[in-house]
């Protein structure tokens, strides 16, 4: 039976199990179920918002290990009308000798209009197109 130190409010993961007690006993935040059933999930000690995004930055480390693309960047913004930001969850840069090839990923559960219309905006603002990556469409072998 394995024991996780991470706790159920905020998600805070421990490696010692009296620094952990201590936070549950402290900790203020509530414990809310997400309005669209993503699990915020921590990859290399970074939090993303969902399983999806965080197995997709899985996926992109594999693809630079192998040498098919450069580096790639997370949530990266974007200036919107009204002091309003939009932040892509990926930037993937393959700098290739023939050329530089940059791609602007977004990995989605659900589109909502919100969505739906920001992207819009930033695609009619600057020279870009945002992918949309869905559950299903990327396969990391030897994963679940």
């Amino acid at each position: 039976m394995t024991i996780s130190n991470t706790c159920p409010k905020c998600g805070e993961e421990f490696d010692d199990p009296r620094n952990f007690v201590s936070h549950i006993q402290t900790c203020d935040q509530k414990t809310k179920k997400s309005k669209y059933r993503n699990t915020p999930t921590k990859y290399k000690g970074i939090r993303y918002d969902s399983k999806l995004e965080a197995q997709y930055a899985e996926y992109l480390d594999i693809k630079k290990s192998a040498g098919l693309i450069s580096y790639w960047l997370r949530q990266v913004p974007f200036s919107l009308p009204g002091n309003v930001k939009y932040r892509v969850d990926f930037m993937v840069v393959d700098e290739a000798p023939e050329a530089t090839i940059i791609e602007y990923i977004d990995v989605k559960g659900t589109e909502t209009n919100m969505f739906k219309l920001k992207k819009k905006q930033v695609e009619d603002l600057y020279p870009i197109t945002i992918e949309i990556v869905k559950k299903g469409e990327f396969k990391i072998y030897g994963l679940r």
